[in-house]
């Protein structure tokens, strides 16, 4: 029997898609951690895998809530990586009423706040969107010989700032909750901005899994 893997990063998207999915998802790390907890799918691996979350959008049309599936995955030090499985997976957002966007997506080593900066990304790397983990989920999983996409979700636009919440990642993908809030805290209005589109970002992500799954 062909299995359907979705994965998303701890926390408050892997919450969103447990709640969405039929089968419980696997949680792993933030950014390139999240390589190391792949071969947890092994030695039986499943058919194919998706990888669900929320995105950075770095396009002047992306608003929290889109739904975008990228065809091709680069990183700044100029990876790249296509992802055949991307056609398919819009074909099967499309049947269920979403509307999804292409593209090339970015992945970062590092969370990116600034609007300024992403019109700068998108206008260098004609990227559409920015993520922490789909270049190298989908590089581990080729080699792993698994069918993979990813699936993003806009939480929050090029239009405006969000907070600094680089520094609440640490090292090894986890979230840290008091550098959260204390970024948080330094920038109300920019926090309130990415709390309404994370909302907006998450109650999607929740209508996406349950239709993938």
């Amino acid at each position: 029997m062909a299995t359907l893997v979705l994965l998303a990063p701890q926390g408050a998207e892997y919450q969103a898609v447990r709640q969405g999915a039929a089968r419980p998802p696997v949680a792993i790390a933030m950014g390139k951690a999240a390589v190391a907890q792949l071969d947890a799918l092994q030695p039986n691996p499943p058919s194919s895998v998706i990888l669900l979350g929320l995105a950075g959008g770095l396009g002047p049309t992306q608003q929290p809530g889109d739904v975008v599936v990228c065809d091709k995955w680069v990183t700044a030090r100029g990876k790249q990586l296509a992802c055949p499985m991307a056609a398919e997976v819009r074909r099967t957002l499309g049947a269920g009423g979403f509307a999804t966007a292409g593209g090339t997506g970015l992945t970062s080593d590092r969370v990116i706040c600034a609007a300024q900066e992403k019109q700068r990304l998108s206008q260098h790397y004609g990227t559409t969107i920015v993520d922490m983990e789909g270049y190298w989920v989908l590089a581990r999983l080729k080699e792993m010989e698994i069918p993979a996409a990813v699936v993003r979700v806009v939480s929050d636009g090029a239009d405006g700032d969000i907070p600094d919440i680089s520094t609440a990642v640490g090292p090894d993908g986890a979230l840290r909750p008091l550098a959260l809030a204390k970024q948080m805290g330094r920038s109300p209005l920019a926090a309130l901005r990415l709390i309404r589109g994370s909302m907006r970002g998450l109650a999607v992500l929740r209508q996406v899994a349950a239709k993938l799954s």
